[in-house]
């Protein structure tokens, strides 16, 4: 079987997996990725990779690109760089425009279910994206609702 994660980062080697496809690595979503998902620093040629629709990157300045790198095993077993989890809830807020929705939505559920969430990690990394403090914290707690009983929204049923 090919390793199509192994590929991509030997191909970028700057890369490193994020957003939908780093919330699949961590189990934080049940689907795999239908494009591989990296972020790379800004200014780092992905001429070549461009051409390829089974790929998306998203650019990071590079002093912020590390922050949060870690490795993690590929779905084939292979030692690939992916940002942890407090990473990827904060990336996938800020670009929740570019992303599936329902994906992000029940991803960050999952995290707030997550025995081994860190929300001092995720409150310096919402800092550091240049989210506010309160609008992240409002995103998480809105993702963490139970949807109302009537509209399907994630608006808590009152009184």
């Amino acid at each position: 079987m090919v390793d199509d994660y192994l590929i991509m980062q030997y191909r970028c080697k700057k890369g490193i997996f994020s957003h939908e496809t780093a919330l699949f690595l961590h189990d934080l979503c049940d689907r795999s990725p239908l494009k591989l998902m990296m972020t790379i620093p800004t200014g780092y040629n992905t001429r070549l990779l461009k051409m390829d629709d089974h790929y998306q990157f998203f650019y990071m300045k590079k002093e912020f690109h590390e922050i949060g790198k870690m490795s993690a095993q590929s779905p084939y077993g292979h030692t690939i760089a992916v940002y942890d989890k407090e990473r990827t809830i904060c990336d996938c807020l800020k670009k929740k425009d570019k992303l599936d929705t329902d994906l992000v939505l029940t991803a960050v559920r999952q995290y707030m279910r997550d025995p081994e969430r860190d929300f001092i990690k995720l409150q310096s990394y919402a800092v550091l994206s240049s989210l506010s403090a309160g609008s992240q914290k409002q995103q998480v707690e809105a993702a963490a609702l139970p949807p109302c009983r009537f509209g399907g929204g994630l608006e808590p049923l009152v009184g």
